[in-house]
């Protein structure tokens, strides 16, 4: 009884040694292929990397662009604001080309966008328009898209305007 369980053990170690043996082989083929893989999958994070940071500069720059179209839009919004201001509150005898005149020296911060403030189709001002009692003063301000400058010029809107209707005060 007792040679027979010796001999079961024996078949039991020699299994687990066939097993253990199987599993070194294993372990050892994968090692191989996993070494394999490495050699293969060195340049996948540069082509990931070329594939992805096109799409975040894209992002980026875009944000950045309505940034300066957000900045160029208030400048125009501004201007238009105080000079409806400045028209509703001057004497009747006050003419556009004084109203344009005062903002000679304005530019628009981001040069996206062209604005003339001498040209009445950029600076348009409408003094005294409604019934004799009740005056308004309206000024549009419109500004293109400058061509030359800018490489979304596509994607862009093609015009900015900002315009500012206000009630004339009595003199």
């Amino acid at each position: 009884m007792l040679l027979r369980h010796f001999a079961y053990l024996l078949y039991y170690v020699r299994q687990y040694c066939e097993i253990f043996q199987m599993a070194r082989v294993l372990f050892s083929l994968f090692k191989k292929w996993c070494d394999l893989m490495k050699q293969w999958q060195k340049g996948q994070s540069i082509v990931e990397l070329a594939f992805v940071l096109p799409m975040f500069l894209l992002f980026f720059l875009g944000i950045a662009y309505l940034g300066m179209i957000f900045a160029d839009y208030l400048t125009l919004s501004e201007i238009a604001r105080d000079s409806a201001r400045y028209a509703a509150v001057m004497p009747a005898d006050t003419t556009a080309a004084q109203i344009r005149g005062r903002y000679s020296d304005r530019k628009l911060p981001a040069s996206l966008y062209k604005w003339d403030y001498s040209s009445g189709a950029d600076f348009a001002v409408v003094l005294d328009q409604g019934a004799a009692g009740d005056k308004f003063v309206e000024v549009t301000l419109k500004a293109e898209i400058n061509n030359n400058q800018n490489v979304f010029s596509l994607v862009l809107p093609a015009e900015l305007s900002a315009s500012c209707k206000m009630r004339r005060e009595a003199q």
